[in-house]
């Protein structure tokens, strides 16, 4: 059985074949016979089991009588419509070209995967970045450093390629050293207390391993400003324009 769900059947080209010019009834039991075609284990013809259809059951699954079906047979047959191969099996022309344009059409499509496999754009660039980072670890040995890093990197939801990728284009070995060093205190004086921690990547390239974390706030503190202080001069401003 075909596994197409569908029948290329184009309007324009059945109005322009010979079997525009047949009976309506002989049209429709061609149609009905493409039918049982396109169902066949060999595709476009009328084929069951490895075997001919019998003329009565080609009749009886097209809906019509045995001699009104030999009766627009003969009328398909004057027109040129159904071909008959060499072991007697009726087939239509146009649907085995299609089939064997499809084969070839999957065959090409099959070589060209073997010498370059098919992906997405997406996937593609994955692809490449895994072979930017594969030729830079070859002239720069990260590899070992990278791995303690990323070992004791608190957030990995970013992945690790993400980070990898980071690590190789902008950081290299140079800066090891440094790097692992802010973790060390970011992690024990910012991050300690569940607050939250970005994606290893983004705090590579933002060179966050180059600030140091936060200090201690004091009370009335946050983030350097003393909020007494800023509340003091707001009245001031306040007041020196008039607000009551």
């Amino acid at each position: 059985m075909s596994k197409l769900p569908f029948l290329q059947l184009y309007p324009s080209d059945w109005e322009a074949d010979a079997v525009a010019g047949c009976s309506l009834a002989a049209q429709g039991l061609w149609l009905r016979m493409m039918f049982l075609m396109h169902r066949s284990e060999r595709y476009g013809y009328l084929v069951e089991n490895g075997l001919p259809i019998p003329s009565d059951a080609v009749a009886r699954r097209c809906g019509c009588y045995p001699e009104a079906y030999q009766s627009l047979l003969a009328e398909l047959e004057r027109a040129g419509i159904p071909s008959l191969s060499s072991d007697g099996v009726i087939f239509s022309r146009r649907m085995v070209r299609d089939a064997q344009k499809r084969e070839k059409n999957a065959n090409r499509m099959r070589s060209a995967r073997a010498v370059q496999p098919l992906c997405t754009p997406c996937a593609r660039e994955k692809l490449e970045v895994r072979s930017y980072i594969s030729e830079k670890e070859k002239q720069t040995p990260t590899g070992s450093v990278f791995a303690v890093f990323w070992e004791e990197y608190p957030n990995k939801d970013g992945g690790q390629l993400a980070a990898k990728q980071a690590w190789v284009r902008v950081l290299g070995d140079s800066h090891s050293g440094e790097i692992l060093a802010a973790l060390s205190d970011w992690k024990a004086q910012r991050w300690k207390e569940g607050k939250y921690v970005p994606y290893a990547d983004k705090w590579l390239l933002r060179r966050q391993w180059q600030v140091k974390p936060d200090k201690q706030l004091a009370p009335g503190e946050v983030k350097g400003r003393n909020t007494d202080a800023a509340i003091e001069r707001f009245k001031q401003r306040r007041s020196g324009a008039g607000v009551a």
